[in-house]
């Protein structure tokens, strides 16, 4: 995210239009800017359908004749939501540094219009999360007039969940069931970032813009050999009706191969990238709604990333 976001069209070059298969509709009623829907719970044991065969450094997509392998999985890290508040002994809500500065919670790099705030933040009293029936939805509004000036003109308060201080692992199975975003301008992201401060390496396990949540965006960041310049491969999946309907979006990350899933479908695979595949870097799980600099009166308010879980997994 913080080199790799700043346009969601500057990774064209590597798109591979893929199309995901789509779980039974669930509920989609408004209800006070919160749809309703049916949470469950992200399960304690998996076994993922593993692809073989060659690899190459850009992600490939996988056929429906693909040889798969059963990949047995145990749950290592998970939260399902089903508290009424958000579990700060779990989540941190701003980026690395300290939580009272407004540089801190926002990308400045990439135009970003959003503060991420949270109810003790400034004393504004400001709560981006609700949790209602299973589901954290992740709220992005109008930043109140008094106070724009303290959060430095940032048009819009919004919410950020990251496992920073509490969770980080190396290789595994890592997975979110979400709801998408529609409206201009936002840009949800469920990504992972490694534990010290250096960038990249950056895995995205998905990001999408409001204006077309359905063409979602999964890619991978490094240095070429480890230490050189930024390269990135990326896959570009068509997920109808993602806005209405929850779906899981995933990556395993093995020493040998990095997959792409969607509903645990395999969509794209490519061999593990330079320092990825050192088993001593482990990395730590962030979901985000943001508000691009395009953001104008034809971005709706409130609007919300529904989150039913956030799940991790090891072999």
């Amino acid at each position: 995210m913080p080199g790799s976001r700043s346009s969601l069209g500057q990774l064209s070059r590597h798109t591979l239009l893929l199309t995901a298969l789509l779980l039974p509709a669930l509920a989609g009623a408004q209800i006070a800017g919160i749809r309703a829907a049916r949470a469950e719970d992200a399960p304690k044991q998996l076994m993922l359908d593993q692809p073989t065969g060659a690899l190459t450094d850009k992600c490939q997509p996988i056929p429906e004749a693909a040889t798969l392998t059963q990949l047995p999985l145990r749950q290592s890290f998970a939260d399902n939501f089903n508290g009424n508040s958000l579990d700060k002994d779990v989540w941190t809500n701003h980026y690395q540094g300290h939580d009272y500065t407004v540089e801190n919670r926002t990308l400045a790099p990439n135009s970003e219009q959003q503060i991420y705030v949270d109810r003790r933040f400034m004393d504004a009293g400001i709560d981006p999360f609700v949790l209602k029936d299973g589901i954290l939805h992740i709220m992005a509004n109008k930043t109140p007039d008094a106070y724009l000036g303290k959060f430095k003109g940032l048009r819009y308060t919004s919410g950020l969940i990251t496992t920073r201080n509490t969770f980080y692992q190396n290789f595994g199975y890592f997975e979110i069931r979400a709801r998408m975003t529609r409206g201009h301008a936002y840009w949800p992201a469920f990504w992972m970032m490694r534990q010290r401060s250096d960038w990249p390496p950056e895995i995205d396990i998905f990001e999408t813009g409001g204006d077309k949540p359905e063409s979602v965006d999964m890619t991978t960041h490094w240095r070429q050999d480890g230490r050189g310049k930024h390269v990135s491969t990326h896959c570009n999946v068509q997920v109808p009706n993602n806005d209405k309907e929850f779906h899981t979006y995933g990556v395993l990350w093995t020493k040998e191969r990095m997959v792409y899933y969607i509903d645990r479908k395999p969509i794209g695979q490519f061999i593990t990238p330079p320092g990825l595949d050192r088993p001593d870097r482990p990395m730590y799980l962030l979901a985000n709604l943001a508000v691009q600099k395009s953001a104008n009166d034809k971005t709706p308010t409130p609007a919300s990333l529904d989150i039913d879980w956030i799940a991790a997994y090891k072999f």
